[in-house]
């Protein structure tokens, strides 16, 4: 009986030890991959809007851009990106002639324009290096705006070469959107594994050619 006792204890621990061996051999689980990122980001953009048959938009050349950006990876390199800029406030004059009877040139009038702009960047990014606390990459997209004008101008009475005559008032109000297609580069430099500041080169073209030029820069983390 002791014999079988000790055969037994014996086969046990054998057993025991092959399958302490066979979980040691077993591969150690990868650390998981960010699935998202998001990073805010501070800059400056220069905007030339001009499409043919719409007004020139000149003024809103030279702006500050507060923006946030949310990334989804595809795979550890390939990522879709949304970013959204806080909309931006100005008032501009816009100058016009006016059809006026006794006045060969016409007359003129003078409407203040309170300008909203606001702008999304859908875009694919690549991202370069593995395992590395730099990563440069490339982007491509387009820079969508959606510009909203409020224009007012009280009624006036004008007077041009001894010509009295009237000015309407106005209070109108429009709305225009302006897609961009866009590239850009930039590199992201990791603090530790999550967490990085990002800066970023990013131009735009219309038929014409640049349309806008942005220089951003900022901090994120992955998650």
């Amino acid at each position: 009986m002791r014999t079988t006792i000790l055969a037994m204890t014996v086969v046990g621990g054998l057993m025991g030890a092959g399958v302490a061996g066979a979980q040691d051999m077993s591969p150690a689980p990868s650390p998981s991959l960010p699935v998202w990122d998001m990073n805010f980001s501070f800059g400056l953009f220069a905007n030339d809007y001009q499409d043919e048959g719409e007004e020139d938009y000149d003024e809103m050349n030279g702006h500050s851009e507060a923006r946030i950006d949310v990334g989804r990876y595809l795979t550890p390199h390939l990522k879709t990106e949304l970013g959204i800029s806080w909309a931006r406030h100005w008032n501009s004059y816009d100058y016009e002639r006016i059809s006026v009877p006794d006045l060969p040139n016409g007359g003129y009038a003078f409407t203040d324009m309170a300008n909203r702009l606001t702008l999304l960047t859908p875009t694919f990014t690549y991202q370069f290096f593995d395992n590395s606390f730099v990563h440069p990459y490339v982007s491509t997209g387009v820079r969508v705006g959606l510009l909203q004008t409020h224009a007012t101008r009280e009624a006036q009475v004008h007077t041009e070469n001894r010509v009295t005559y009237a000015v309407p008032a106005v209070d109108r109000e429009s709305a225009s959107w302006i897609v961009r297609p866009l590239v850009a580069v930039g590199c992201k430099s990791y603090f530790n594994e999550r967490t990085f500041i990002r800066s970023e080169l990013l131009t735009a073209f219309n038929r014409q050619g640049l349309a806008q030029f942005a220089v951003r820069a900022g901090f994120g983390f992955d998650f």
